[in-house]
Order: C-alpha cells, then sequence, then structure tokens
C-alpha cells in the first residue's frame, strides 16, 4: 500500500510539473516563453469482442524541440482519456477474467513526435508514459463461476507490452492543418487497460486498437 501510494505522488508531481512547464515554459533568462500551445480533442471509437468500445481524450502539449531543420519536432505534454465499454469485456491473456460497465478516467505525462511531410500535412505519434488512473469499482466474474469485484490499477506506467502498468494511450496518425490555428488528424489510438482483482488468475489487462480523429487548436 505504501508502494502504491509512493507512486502515485510521484506520478501526480510528475505531472504537475509537467503542465506547468506546458502552459507556462520558461526560457533561460528567466522570462515566460512564447506560446506553442496545443490541445487537441481526439474521439476514438472500434468494435472488441463483438462490441463497441469509445474512448475520448484531451491533451495539452508544446515542442521542446526540433530536428532536420524543423521538419521533425518532439512534444512533451499531458493526456487524459476517459474509456468506457457498456458491456462485458474478457481480460487477460486467456480472458479468464470477464469485467461489466467498464468507465476508466487517466491522467498520463506524454511525449511525442512529428514529421512535416509538407506545409499542411504531418505524420507522427504520441505516447503515455506515466501517470494515473481513477475509476468506480466494478463486478468482476471467472469462469468457475466465482464473483467479486475490480478496481482500476492507479498507477500507469509505460514499461513494453504486456509488462504495462495501468491504463495508457498511444496515437498513431496523419495531420491535416487547413490554417495556423488548426489541425485535424487521424489514425489508430493503441490503448491498455489494467485492472486489481483478488479473484484474477492472472494480470486483467487488454490491449485494444481504436480508429480516431482529432482537432488540434495550435494557440
Amino acid at each position: 500500500m505504501i508502494e502504491k501510494e509512493v507512486m502515485n505522488y510521484l506520478a501526480t508531481a510528475l505531472l504537475t510539473v509537467t503542465l506547468i512547464s506546458v502552459f507556462y515554459p520558461i526560457q533561460a533568462s528567466g522570462q515566460i516563453s512564447p506560446s506553442n500551445l496545443e490541445v487537441g480533442l481526439s474521439y476514438a471509437r472500434g468494435q472488441i469482442d463483438s462490441e463497441q468500445n469509445q474512448s475520448v481524450s484531451l491533451s495539452a502539449s508544446r515542442p521542446v524541440g526540433s530536428f532536420l531543420e524543423g521538419d521533425l519536432s518532439l512534444d512533451m505534454g499531458a493526456r487524459y482519456t476517459f474509456f468506457s465499454r457498456s458491456s462485458i469485456l474478457k481480460v487477460g491473456t486467456s480472458k479468464s477474467l470477464t469485467l461489466s460497465e467498464i468507465d476508466l478516467h487517466a491522467i498520463n505525462f506524454m511525449v511525442g513526435s512529428r514529421y512535416s511531410v509538407s506545409s499542411r500535412f504531418s505524420i507522427g505519434f504520441d505516447l503515455d508514459l506515466l501517470g494515473f488512473t481513477f475509476g468506480k469499482q466494478i463486478a468482476a466474474e471467472v469462469p468457475v463461476s466465482v464473483t467479486g469485484s475490480a478496481s482500476p490499477k492507479q498507477f500507469n506506467l509505460v514499461l513494453g507490452g504486456a509488462r504495462d502498468l495501468g491504463t495508457l494511450n498511444s496515437e498513431f496518425y496523419l495531420s491535416y492543418r487547413p490554417s495556423d490555428r488548426w489541425s485535424l488528424k487521424t489514425g489508430l489510438s493503441h490503448q491498455v487497460i489494467e485492472y486489481d482483482s483478488s479473484i484474477a488468475p492472472e494480470k486483467a489487462q487488454r490491449f485494444l486498437d481504436l480508429i480516431f480523429v482529432g482537432l488540434t487548436a495550435h494557440l
């Protein structure tokens, strides 16, 4: 319990520092630098196990570095993701745990990179690295008709594949920028969710691939 609380405090501290640096960037001179803030809203949807899943995410980020004469950028920011599914979902490597009415809220520190193909089009990706998740406790069941409950895993951390912890979101996209202020993007949202449950015979985790569309404001 103490270790979980420490992890959550660290995640909260990192996200707080990230949000401050995103909204109030400081130059070496100590002055607040000009804004290159990007605020994005994305909606993802896809069918898993013959049922629809959906998520909504809100992000704030800004470029922190550029390469290849400015065509390649490195971004840093934070993202809130809400994931929901009204029907049951089987989780775990062997789908051994059944969850009902999933409702997750995740806040994560994220990084991304984007390459400008032209003045209007770019390709890129962004990836949640670390954060925390909250949500309601839900009903859970295993095949031997043992019932219990499950709660969202609170601490999120990207470790790669099945080693990932908690709820994470990543996007791989094509972006079109019709004006200096707005851009549109679409692509694949790769998400992972995880619950803690005393009746789970294995790690209660599920990977999901959803198609998303998004709108970004360049402030």
